[in-house]
């Protein structure tokens, strides 16, 4: 279901989402609300669009509707990713030490249950974020 493309190589965030078709979306979703996921909330906003903010935590971020979902939780990610025309999953687990086990939960799981849930809500892009 999803082309897969790399959109953000070697380009500002701004660059990025304005050759990548972002005015075309209605109804994004951003996963994390580091410094990535916010500029990227930011940047949306700019746009004219209001993303809905999944965080574990329920962070609040200008410009954005917020929502409290683990990504380990499939339930609540599907809920919160329906009617997402595009998901951009820049949560992450990274701190410099901790249990292995965790770091696999969160990065490796967490991204498989949010992708899963991207493409069972019928968004037509899923941007993953990683270093």
């Amino acid at each position: 279901m999803f082309e897969e493309q790399t959109v953000f190589e070697n380009q500002s965030l701004s660059g990025a989402l304005d050759g990548g078709g972002i005015t075309e979306l209605r109804s994004p979703v951003v996963l994390g609300a580091g410094p990535v996921g916010r500029a990227l909330v930011s940047r949306l906003g700019a746009r004219g669009l209001t993303p809905v903010l999944v965080t574990r935590s329920g962070t609040t971020v200008a410009g954005a509707r917020s929502s409290a979902v683990d990504v380990t939780d499939a339930g609540a990610l599907a809920a919160a990713l329906q009617g997402a025309d595009a998901v951009f999953h820049c949560a992450a687990k990274v701190e410099e030490w901790g249990d292995p086990a965790d770091f696999h939960r969160i990065n490796v799981e967490g991204t498989e249950r949010v992708l899963r849930a991207a493409r069972e809500a019928g968004a037509g892009r899923f941007v993953h974020v990683s270093t």
